[in-house]
């Protein structure tokens, strides 16, 4: 998928080239293992590729998935999630695990917090 910039609305083009409004959120990150970020009131959280909201957002940053993982963190700490949204590794550590890796980053809010 691709973003689209519309002034005052945020929305997809699919493959196809079909426009997809996605009036809730705020941005969108790029999609990986078929779960895109996305912000909602200033947390993130993630959408399948049929713009499903698969967990909701409640983090303050959240990374790509990479493995079937993704890291996210909540309350200041870092931890990661599953695709269906249980946190595997609870968020408990202030360092982001496994900074650097190249489909994994971390990607944080629109903000450029």
């Amino acid at each position: 998928m691709t973003k689209l910039l519309v002034p005052r609305s945020l929305g997809l083009v699919d493959k196809a080239g079909r426009e997809r409004p996605l009036p809730r959120y705020t941005s969108v990150g790029i999609t990986c293992e078929g779960l895109a970020a996305v912000e909602y009131e200033g947390r993130l959280g993630y959408i399948n590729e049929e713009d499903v909201e698969v967990i909701q957002p409640q983090y303050e940053a959240a990374g790509h998935f990479f493995g079937g993982l993704a890291r996210v963190k909540k309350a200041g700490l870092w931890g990661a999630v599953n695709k269906v949204g249980i946190e595997v590794i609870p968020p408990a550590t202030t360092r982001c695990p496994n900074a650097g890796r190249a489909c994994s980053g971390c990607t944080k809010a629109a903000n450029g917090a």
